[in-house]
């Protein structure tokens, strides 16, 4: 009884930490709204960050994405393909004017708590091959970036990527004649395209800060909805995290389900 009870505790403050230090993922851009060349195509370039800080921090490796894709204002889809040398980056090269969107998602991995030698331990892998399991945990990542080619139109509002866990922008960020500086833009949290309700998302800025902290923290409403203070102009970084229980298809591999999700865009 004891040992259940030291277990117990030590889950919680081992545990704990793990939403809050977990590593995000985001998109970045060097142009958020880039305008149609002389030859008739707008050009920009995508590029992953990865860490704490944004909107630089670290690297990660190409291997670990399922895939990114790039989503046209018609809404079709094309695969995106990372360069081979170098950073995590791709040339996004379109003539069609109007609201893109990147998706990228991250591969799946199981995180273990686990008792060995008298401590509590971590690691990714397999369930199978840690002894004395506490918690298996199914982890994976999403991210969206919006960006827009060419004019800013009055009104729009955004579609979604179709992410398992997905921010979506309810007013377009590239409106035209519209400041939000000052003003509130509403975003959405959706869980396998359901709202969910009353869980944390944070915002921050570039420039905000040199390290993790970010700018607002704020709750997502009954239908899952967050209203983000557009204090600065510049880029933006959005961050949600949702939990369910193991779901058929992963109850052989993992106790529950935790999805992290970004949402980038420029005001």
């Amino acid at each position: 009884m004891l040992k259940k009870i030291l277990l117990g505790t030590l889950l919680l403050c081992f545990l704990a930490p793990l939403s809050g230090s977990a590593h995000a993922i985001w998109i970045n851009m060097t142009s958020w709204n880039p305008s149609p060349g002389p030859e008739g195509a707008a050009r920009t370039r995508m590029y992953i960050g990865w860490g704490h800080r944004f909107p630089v921090d670290g690297l990660t490796e190409r291997s670990t994405f399922d895939f990114i894709e790039r989503i046209d204002p018609m809404g079709n889809r094309e695969k995106v393909e990372l360069e081979k040398e170098g950073i995590s980056t791709a040339e996004i090269v379109s003539d069609q004017e109007g609201a893109y969107i990147l998706s990228l998602t991250r591969r799946a991995s199981v995180y273990n708590t686990y008792w060995e030698d008298g401590q509590v331990k971590r690691g990714y892998g397999d369930r199978a091959d840690f002894p004395n399991v506490i918690e298996s945990l199914r982890t994976q990542q999403f991210s969206t970036a919006h960006f827009r080619i060419g004019e800013r139109a009055a009104s729009y509002l955004p579609h979604r990527a179709g992410t398992v866990l997905e921010l979506v922008p309810l007013a377009d960020p590239y409106a035209a004649g519209k400041s939000y500086v000052g003003a509130l833009l509403p975003v959405q949290l959706l869980l396998d395209g359901e709202p969910v309700p009353y869980v944390e998302v944070t915002a921050t800025y570039a420039g905000f800060s040199s390290g993790d902290a970010m700018a607002q923290r704020l709750l997502t409403d009954k239908d899952g909805i967050a209203h983000v203070r557009i204090v600065h102009w510049g880029q933006w970084l959005l961050k949600a995290k949702a939990e369910r229980p193991i779901t058929e298809k992963y109850k052989d591999i993992a106790d529950k389900e935790v999805y992290y999700t970004t949402l980038t865009f420029e005001i």
